[in-house]
């Protein structure tokens, strides 16, 4: 289990690397514990804040790190961080958790279907016939 979310969080860092963004684009926290806004891109750098889930924050760049993982020979991955304003503090978090999309409510009783149709409309489509 372990396994598929870590490729799924690569995936999505992935789509967000490939994304032009403008800067002042509106991103929100997608990380339930809250996500770190630290000094530098780096994991290890001293932590400004913790930024709440579903708060809003707002693009200015982004940066690339690259990383080896010395237990396995020939491994290697980027990391994704994004500089951003968050309540007139710049600094950097981990792209993986950040969206443009609203996340859903934390709440026991929200469930995945009214988050969908509170965020997705229904496009109505015509056929055409010959």
């Amino acid at each position: 289990m372990k396994y598929f979310i870590t490729v799924f969080i690569c995936f999505i860092a992935l789509q967000i690397a490939l994304a032009q963004e403008p800067v002042n684009t509106t991103y929100y926290v997608w990380a339930k514990s809250g996500l770190s806004l630290r000094e530098a891109p780096d994991k290890n750098a001293k932590k400004i804040t913790t930024i709440p889930y579903g708060n809003k924050t707002t693009f200015i760049s982004k940066v690339y790190e690259h990383l080896t993982v010395t237990e396995f020979t020939n491994f290697e991955y980027g990391d994704i961080w994004f500089k951003i304003n968050y309540d007139n503090q710049i600094g950097y978090a981990f792209a993986g958790y950040l969206s443009y999309l609203k996340p859903p409510k934390a709440s026991e009783n929200y469930d995945l279907l009214t988050y969908l149709k509170e965020n997705f409309t229904k496009v109505k489509t015509t056929a055409y016939t010959k």
